[in-house]
């Protein structure tokens, strides 16, 4: 067997990132992903799950798209690749972990840079240990945690869907609405899936700012 090959020193984030940017320029362009430069989802999610779709129909991906996929995913649960709905518990999460684990093992792969490989499998540990403990702590909390950060506060449409009410309810329907999904989010809120829990939070201001805004229009 080859000599597997030797982990180099991890770099600084700026790096790993201009580095994943020309891994992955081309792909997003075609998707049309957009994401602010603090990170936070703008509008990737349809596009995000029409190229897992594609990916899965092809076959295997490389160790590369699996390495650009990891690092430029918006959150725990689509670095795990976990589907709408889920996870049913946390097992699911340790069950796409190991999957994708053997992708993108530093020690393992071989078409893909090591220091771009370490930080993905870096932060697949981290997000299989975040929805973990999410899923262990509150199931019901973790999959509305879940399901929030797959909408699009920043649309009509998606901050309806977010605060589950119609795009023209009254100010007091989407205020009740609000804290009914923010009390739910606020449960699956452990010290590892803190950004998780952040976004999801800031997504809910933004899904009642988005309808307030257009109700006032």
């Amino acid at each position: 067997d080859a000599e597997p090959i030797p982990l180099l020193p991890l770099p600084d984030a700026e790096a790993v990132a201009a580095q994943v940017g020309q891994l992955e320029r081309g792909r997003a362009s075609d998707t049309g992903a957009l994401m602010s430069e603090d990170g936070s989802l703008r509008r990737a999610r349809s596009a995000w799950d029409a190229q897992e779709a594609a990916s899965g129909a092809e076959g295997a991906a490389s160790t590369e798209d699996a390495v650009g996929r990891i690092l430029r995913a918006p959150d725990a649960f689509t670095v795990l690749g976990l589907a709408a709905g889920g996870p049913e518990g946390a097992a699911e999460a340790r069950s796409a972990y190991k999957r994708l684990a053997l992708r993108v093992h530093p020690d393992k792969v071989r078409d893909c840079s090591p220091e771009a490989a370490k930080a993905a499998f870096e932060r697949l540990e981290a997000a299989a240990r975040a929805v973990e403990a999410m899923a262990e702590q509150d199931g019901e909390a973790c999959r509305e945690l879940h399901r929030v950060l797959r909408c699009d506060p920043f649309t009509l449409k998606g901050a309806a869907a977010l605060l589950k009410v119609d795009a023209e309810a009254e100010e007091s329907t989407v205020k009740n609405a609000q804290e009914k999904v923010k009390s739910l989010v606020v449960k699956a809120h452990v010290k590892e899936a803190d950004a998780e829990a952040r976004r999801a939070l800031e997504a809910v201001a933004t899904a009642e700012e988005t309808l307030r805004f257009a109700r006032n229009g």
